[in-house]
């Protein structure tokens, strides 16, 4: 293992590896009877866990719509170890599990996507607002229905009329649940087990919390590594858009089993590879229960679990039969992402970029009075650099990528790739105030380069003609010559 004063070594590797994936993929995957996780894999996870103190780690691949491999690592609790029936708190993974169940009641002519859920249930907070009558199934699943993420303790209310934009909600998907359930007169766990567990063959799946299960469940851990205390607020009830216990196990078989189509009907198969949005130029792609990530070769259903502690993301394509599922106990689990879609995906630069344009187009969707806010909110965090300095790389190659020869713009990149990855590390493994102070204000001075106005940081999809590619490696250089630091 890399130790953390070799922090821009590991970087250098790491980009070796991203750089040699594309070959090793074709090979590793050529024998779709081997159950090993490739080296290219194992490494990235333990360079990656060390650096940023992540305890445990479960990975699955699924090619051909079959699971090729299952690869854990890594401490579930301070006594036991990582395994495939090691339970972990999925969080919003739970989203495209009732998203399914929900298409599966469509499927079975039990559900319309557009009726009107007022038939069956309206929450007494919005009953004396009309718009609560344009809540469907469709909207609802594609954070289509004004609700904000929760309510907390205010009232439910509208931020702005259903499918006038999107937001992304769990509000949304527990208000189709009551509906469903009242509908139905069935309990949204009787459903679940129906529609997906039992046909994807999952085992070992709880909605909520469950007292007998505690001596299984991973220990959580902040982006320090420190403990966090298992929390009891899902201990009462199940939840549509969270708080699911699942292994690697069973979650790969849920994706298996959507990378098979589910059993849906074209249509409807062609719906959930859709973007919904209701309203002209979206920011955000949703489908039915899914994020989209569409590529030159195929469209990726997409989602992220996020919790303290929590981590977790699934990739899968019913169109090419892949798919992928990661699962970590660790706030810093979202840095292990990208090095893993890198070596796992067929075409993995195809999917980053295209993650990357969204996260800019997101970025710079903000308002201009609050991106500053915004910029300072991620600087806290270095999953979140990462991604806003991948974003930021990827729009200023895009844009200078006319006025450069190709072979160039290739060495170029694979150096900034390796310049963000260096400053992230330093992020980690800095714990000095001042040191971690200054790489903050690094990053924020970074990104203030990209901006399109002089006197404050404001981003713009579009790039200032100012911005090029070398400019953009000096900034970078400059974020990560840190020595005089330590």
């Amino acid at each position: 293992m890399f130790k953390l004063q070799h922090r821009t070594t590991l970087a250098c590797t790491l980009c070796f590896f991203a750089l040699t994936a594309c070959a090793n993929q074709d090979k590793e995957n050529s024998d779709t009877n081997t159950q090993t996780a490739p080296l290219s894999v194992v490494s990235a996870v333990s360079d990656w866990s060390e650096a940023a103190s992540i305890p445990g780690v479960a990975i699955a691949y699924i090619h051909d719509s079959e699971i090729q491999w299952i690869y854990t690592q890594g401490q579930a609790t301070a006594n036991q170890t990582v395994t495939e029936d090691t339970l972990f708190n999925i969080a919003s993974l739970t989203k495209p599990m009732f998203s399914m169940m929900s298409l599966q009641l469509v499927e079975h002519g039990r559900l319309n996507l557009d009726e009107s859920l007022s038939q069956h249930w309206v929450d007494p907070d919005i009953k004396g607002d009309h718009r609560h009558e344009k809540l469907t199934p469709r909207l609802a699943l594609s954070h289509q229905t004004g609700f904000t993420n929760w309510r907390g303790d205010k009232p439910l209310s509208f931020m702005f009329s259903p499918g006038q934009r999107h937001e992304y909600s769990g509000e949304g998907f527990e208000y189709l649940k009551k509906a469903i359930e009242l509908k139905l007169d069935t309990s949204m766990p009787q459903l679940m087990q129906h529609y997906v567990v039992k046909p994807s063959g999952m085992n070992n799946t709880y909605f909520g919390w469950k007292d007998n299960l505690g001596h299984t469940i991973v220990e959580r851990f902040d982006e320090a590594g420190e403990t966090i205390q298992q929390q009891g607020f899902y201990r009462e009830s199940y939840s549509a858009a969270c708080c699911t216990l699942s292994s690697i196990k069973d979650y790969a078989a849920f994706i298996r089993w959507v990378s098979q189509g589910a059993g849906l009907s074209d249509d409807l198969l062609q719906q959930l590879q859709t973007a919904q949005a209701q309203h002209g130029n979206p920011i955000e792609y949703f489908s039915l229960g899914w994020r989209l990530v569409t590529t030159p070769s195929t469209t990726y259903l997409v989602h992220d679990g996020r919790e303290p502690g929590v981590r977790a993301l699934t990739i899968v394509s019913p169109s090419t039969g892949e798919g992928l599922v990661i699962l970590t106990n660790s706030s810093n689990g979202e840095l292990l992402y990208r090095p893993l879609a890198q070596v796992m995906l067929k075409n993995p630069q195809h999917y980053l970029s295209q993650t990357d344009n969204d996260t800019w187009q997101y970025l710079t969707s903000i308002p201009s009075e609050m991106q500053p806010r915004m910029i300072q909110f991620i600087a806290q965090s270095p999953s979140f650099t990462s991604k806003a300095l991948y974003a930021a790389n990827e729009a200023v190659f895009a844009q200078s990528r006319i006025n450069i020869a190709h072979e160039k713009a290739a060495l170029l990149k694979k150096r900034a790739v390796a310049l963000i990855d260096a400053f992230v590390l330093e992020q980690l493994s800095a714990t000095q105030p001042q040191t971690q102070e200054q790489l903050r204000q690094n990053f924020i001075a970074g990104m203030t380069f990209l901006s399109t106005n002089d006197k404050s940081l404001s981003l713009s999809q579009t790039l200032d003609t100012k911005v090029t590619i070398e400019e953009w490696m000096v900034q970078l250089e400059t974020m990560s010559e840190l020595e005089e630091l330590r």
